[in-house]
């Protein structure tokens, strides 16, 4: 399962995935079961359904192919989105969440591989104002208000909740700067999963050496290795809309803003994972 992140090259890296002989696509990429649809009454049954494919293609196969095949999706709001929390009764005077999605996969698929593709939190919250917008004035310095003014009721959050608090409960967001707290996530998942079941692959890296990050997803999921078969360059970098395309590029002061905010949370992960590589900067 490709977990996430949105705006982060998961599309094309999901795509190299199932373009692989053993793996066979069935759903499509993001049917959001894990962290959305299961709490609006979308049952486990429809879930399951759209593997039916896969499954016919199972049952007939040879038993020596079998053991080679699997299948998966790419829902990237099952790494970060756990608002659902707080749709139930019982838990609406909680602080912050007993259980996560994390949780409910442990539980139903212990052994699943999990991927996560992790890409500059500033530049992905940019990239996914510009592709996700829902108003028709866009700008850089509309990002910078509605940035501004998320850092602001974020951190008023922090002083008066916990950081999971914060991070989880359910508000309207004129940007979502909560998807970018990478950190936080992930230590859930490596909380709940063991770690050798967690691939994590930064974006900048995968696009300037996606046959090496190919070769290490193929390792990960035990499927044969053919990064040269395939002749893989260099990974498509996320395109913008034709429609924003004009829109100029983030402003100093906006990056400023966001690298201050995201700043602990990108040292955090860079600890977590050992690896430097995560404590990025967007101005140099």
């Amino acid at each position: 399962m490709l977990i996430g992140t949105p705006k982060s090259g998961s599309t094309d890296l999901y795509k190299r995935i199932i373009d692989h002989p053993d793996v066979l696509s069935c759903a499509a990429k993001e049917p959001h079961w894990w962290a959305r649809q299961q709490h609006s009454k979308k049952t486990f049954t429809k879930y399951i359904d759209r593997f039916s494919k896969c499954a016919g293609t199972l049952q007939f196969s040879r038993d020596d192919k079998k053991s080679t095949l699997i299948t998966g999706e790419g829902s990237q709001s099952t790494f970060w989105d756990n608002a659902w929390w707080w749709r139930y009764p019982e838990n609406r005077n909680d602080e912050e969440p007993g259980i996560v999605t994390a949780n409910f996969l442990r539980h139903i698929l212990p052994e699943v591989k999990l991927l996560v593709i992790l890409r500059n939190p500033v530049d992905r919250l940019y990239s996914g104002y510009l592709f996700f917008k829902k108003h028709t004035h866009v700008s850089a310095e509309d990002f910078h208000r509605r940035a501004t003014n998320e850092v602001t009721k974020f951190n008023k959050c922090l002083t008066e909740h916990s950081l999971r608090h914060c991070a989880y409960a359910p508000t309207d967001h004129e940007v979502r700067l909560h998807v970018g707290l990478y950190a936080l996530y992930l230590k859930e998942w490596i909380n709940i999963f063991p770690r050798d079941q967690i691939l994590v692959l930064q974006l900048e890296d995968y696009s300037a050496h996606s046959q090496r990050a190919m070769s290490t997803v193929y390792k990960f999921l035990k499927l044969r290795d053919l990064s040269d078969e395939y002749g893989i360059k260099s990974g498509r970098a996320n395109t913008r809309k034709k429609k924003t395309q004009h829109v100029g590029q983030i402003v100093n002061k906006t990056g400023e803003l966001l690298d201050t905010f995201y700043s602990p949370f990108n040292k955090a992960l860079a600890e977590l994972m050992n690896e430097p590589r995560f404590l990025w900067q967007s101005l140099t």
